[in-house]
């Protein structure tokens, strides 16, 4: 959905939403900012690692293994400040503030 800053007046107000944040929300979140498909990233690496080599790929259950990927949460000071203790950093993600 599309609103307007109209609609609020502000997105924020002195680090509280305009609207109840439930755990269900939370749970999303998390769920969306956490989420590595890493075996298809590792796949496509590894293909393109042995293209770039002119090698052939024959079985990309050989390939070897990496670091574990994370992704990364960008977020503005506020936003981290209005976070509670208990929550941060956000885990398995990488915080960048």
């Amino acid at each position: 959905e599309v609103f307007n800053n109209y609609t609020f007046r502000g997105l924020g107000n002195k680090g509280v939403l305009p609207w109840k944040c439930n755990s269900l929300d939370m749970k999303y979140f998390c769920a969306v900012t956490t989420y590595v498909n890493e075996s298809k990233y590792e796949k496509l690496k590894y293909k393109r690692c042995k293209y770039l080599n002119k090698e052939t790929v024959d079985n990309v259950n050989d390939m070897p293994n990496s670091k574990k990927l994370q992704n990364v949460v960008v977020m503005g000071r506020t936003s981290w400040e209005s976070i509670p203790k208990k929550f941060k950093p956000l885990s398995n993600r990488i915080n960048v503030i």
